[in-house]
């Protein structure tokens, strides 16, 4: 459906054929993002079927853009047109970057199967006052143009996509108040705080490392007493920042860092007086689940998505096979992306029917994991879970995080699960603008 501004209408019109005009209510309220209006009906005959005409003396109170298809639902007396959705992106020094805009084009590969206003916008550009926001729309089939981005001033949308970026509580709380529970990927969990939540349930809690806060460095020691080797890891750390392996050995104690470097301590006392020059941030320690392939440390990644329909889905799983002698699979420190399939034949004997199965018994857990989440009133349409399976072919989940920029992965994720990846988002956004 596409939208016209029209010089003859009067004052908050719409123009329709006589058609379309039986589908409305006399005076009929026009909703779109969180705008609304209540209008009059004009019939206008020569209006095609597809096409829906607006008083221009409503353009500058509706921003509403006319080069995108729309779609178009009637509810009772309400005309809803859309969807209108906000992708909120970090903060930048000025306007979001050509570049940045660009990288996010993968996204909108399937365009054509959400439509309407989607912006690009960072949390500079929201002013609460007049309830607009600033930013930069996303127009299809712009081969006449030099970018398929245009600037624009905007009402709140449906639908809030947060693109792994903070967004201040005050904030959050303005928009989630203006336009209700539809901002997903708001805001992350530390690392003990995914612990604590996954710690209320029994039969969840199986399948995590021990995990303790590192208070002191008598809870390390306990923990290494218990479990032999642990890992020390930020709070709130990203890949792999500040990680550090502690391995008690019979000459002392091991201890290996992020860069792959590896120090000796014959005491304890001296592990202390290293560990205090480098921890100045608070920490945790977790048993360390041993699984080692020739020297490579192997994870998985459990991509999660709400589909159209607000259920978890699962786009696919990979594999991420560390350099050899590193503690991490981050991008820095791997050799290279497997199927999870692939991985679980090569490296653990499965036969497929067997690592299908295996695959299987992961997403369960991780969707699991995410009701558990989905309860707690953390809102995410996305989720990662990073597992290890050990050589018992037992599952544990060391983290996992909501919301991440895809688009900063098209070179690491195999191109069958990426496509799955990268359009989910916007079909969930949709649903939540009520499309």
């Amino acid at each position: 459906m596409r939208i016209k501004w029209l010089s003859k209408g009067k004052k908050y019109q719409v123009l329709v054929n006589s058609s379309t005009a039986r589908l409305l209510k006399a005076r009929p309220v026009l909703h779109f993002g969180h705008f609304r209006q209540q209008m009059e009906v004009r019939v206008v005959e020569s209006m095609e079927n597809e096409s829906i005409g607006l008083s221009s003396s409503l353009s500058r109170r509706a921003l509403i853009p006319t080069d995108i298809p729309y779609e178009v639902h009637v509810t009772g007396k309400d005309l809803h047109i859309g969807p209108v959705i906000g992708l909120m992106v970090k903060k930048h020094d000025g306007p979001i970057p050509d570049r940045f805009l660009k990288e996010l084009e993968v996204r909108f590969k399937f365009y054509d199967n959400i439509k309407g206003l989607i912006y690009v916008f960072t949390e500079n550009d929201i002013d609460p006052d007049y309830e607009t926001i600033t930013g930069y729309y996303y127009v299809p089939n712009t081969k006449a143009r030099k970018t398929c981005w245009q600037k624009g001033e905007f009402h709140y949308p449906g639908s809030i996509v947060i693109n792994r970026t903070g967004i201040s509580r005050s904030m959050y709380h303005h928009l989630k108040d203006r336009i209700g529970n539809t901002i997903f990927n708001s805001f992350s969990l530390s690392k003990w705080q995914q612990y604590q939540v996954i710690a209320k349930s029994k039969s969840l809690l199986k399948f995590v490392p021990e995990t303790v806060l590192f208070e002191d460095m008598e809870s390390l020691r306990k923990m290494l007493d218990l479990h032999g080797s642990v890992y020390l890891k930020a709070k709130r750390s990203k890949q792999g920042r500040g990680i550090m392996f502690v391995q008690k050995t019979g000459a002392g104690y091991l201890l290996k860092n992020e860069f792959m470097v590896e120090y000796h301590f014959q005491q304890f006392d001296k592990l202390t007086r290293y560990l205090r020059k480098q921890i100045n941030q608070p920490y945790l320690i977790q048993q360390a689940v041993p699984v080692q392939f020739n020297g490579h440390n192997i994870d998985f990644r459990i991509y999660l998505q709400k589909n159209r329909n607000k259920k978890w889905v699962s786009p696919g799983i990979t594999a991420r096979i560390a350099k050899p002698g590193s503690i991490i699979t981050n991008s820095r420190n791997r050799e290279k992306v497997l199927s999870g399939t692939e991985a679980l034949t090569t490296y653990y004997g499965l036969t497929e029917p067997q690592a299908k199965a295996m695959e299987e018994k992961m997403v369960n857990i991780c969707k699991e994991t995410a009701y558990l989440v989905d309860q707690e009133d953390i809102h995410y349409g996305d989720a990662a879970f990073d597992i290890i399976v050990d050589k018992k072919l037992g599952i544990w989940i060391l983290e996992f995080q909501g919301g991440y920029s895809v688009e900063k992965k098209v070179n690491e994720i195999p191109p069958d699960i990426f496509e799955r990846i990268v359009g989910t988002p916007f079909e969930y956004a949709k649903t939540l603008a009520g499309f």
